[in-house]
């Protein structure tokens, strides 16, 4: 029989306690829109956001050394369309949107990283199972929707404090993906050919292809440059900023209709809007320029703050 020594027992505790203070990644929080579905659907969907916020937020998804404070905060809200409760496990369509923030340095301020309409999710699941399983190798309707967001926010989130940080999640995102293009069943937003390209095969291909590292240097070079020093030169951390949409404009006149650039606006609209509050009055008008013709979606939200300032 082993004999347990009081310095063993201690030298346990303190490897246990070493492993606590290594946080998992994300802390994300998820919420349902039920109204479209029947009311059996609805009861067998009450614990599903505390099920996927277990599978998002208790799985170690790099190896790096996060503590709490570190944890990257995101959101994901399942829009339910429709269930068949005639099949075993009920097969569910929604709309999710995800979105992620991080930190403003040396402020108590958070900027928006991510922010994402995914609008063709399809999936089974059986509210009996319990906890969900993780597995990178096998393709799962639900689990891996969710793992691809998880690396989707995790490499977006590196992009902005190392020049390519997020490169090794976005190729884990691109293997799901592959997994995905292979299995038989729930293709929708997994393939390339599908619809107006408006998913998740070319969102991945355009994020890590050549023609597309400009965009992610400039978001890099927004966050870590330009609005985490803010609060130090704003007039220095405001050009950087301009610069960034400049080099966005002429990518996007390179290669018009591609969906990475239209992220990084849907991400940073508000924030662009605001900082146009900031801006020295000759400079308003030229970045006020750039902005209608990379990001016309948005005019509606730029026109609203350059006028309120117009005086």
């Amino acid at each position: 029989m082993i004999k347990f020594t009081r310095q063993f027992l201690l030298l346990i505790i303190l490897l246990s306690n070493a492993a606590l203070l290594k946080a998992q990644e994300l802390k994300c929080k998820v919420e349902t829109d039920l109204v479209r579905l029947p009311s059996e659907a609805r009861a067998r969907l009450k614990f599903f956001p505390a099920t996927v916020e277990s599978y998002m937020n208790n799985y170690r998804w790099t190896t790096e050394a996060f503590t709490e404070e570190d944890r990257i905060e995101c959101t994901m809200q399942f829009i339910f369309t429709s269930a068949d409760l005639s099949k075993t496990p009920a097969i569910y369509t929604a709309q999710v949107f995800v979105g992620s923030t991080r930190p403003v340095y040396n402020s108590l301020q958070r900027t928006s990283v991510l922010r994402i309409l995914d609008q063709s999710l399809e999936f089974k699941f059986d509210e009996r199972q319990g906890v969900l399983q993780h597995n990178d190798l096998v393709f799962e309707s639900l689990t891996s929707f969710l793992s691809y967001y998880a690396y989707m926010i995790l490499g977006y989130d590196f992009d902005t404090f190392t020049k390519y940080g997020g490169t090794p999640y976005f190729e884990q995102a691109l293997r799901i993906v592959r997994l995905a293009q292979n299995a038989s069943g729930f293709s929708s937003g997994w393939s390339e050919g599908e619809g107006s390209g408006a998913n998740r095969a070319v969102y991945i291909d355009e994020l890590l292809d050549p023609r597309y590292e400009k965009v992610r240097e400039a978001y890099f070079n927004y966050h870590f440059n330009g609005i985490d020093l803010i609060f130090n030169d704003e007039q220095k951390s405001l050009g950087v900023i301009k610069e960034c949409c400049e080099t966005l404009a002429e990518i996007d006149k390179r290669y018009p209709g591609g969906q990475v650039i239209r992220r990084v606006f849907d991400a940073k609209y508000l924030e662009l809007a605001r900082l146009l509050k900031s801006i020295k009055s000759e400079l308003k008008p030229s970045v006020y320029q750039v902005l209608l013709e990379v990001d016309p979606t948005h005019r509606q939200t730029y026109d609203q703050i350059l006028n309120s300032n117009s005086n």
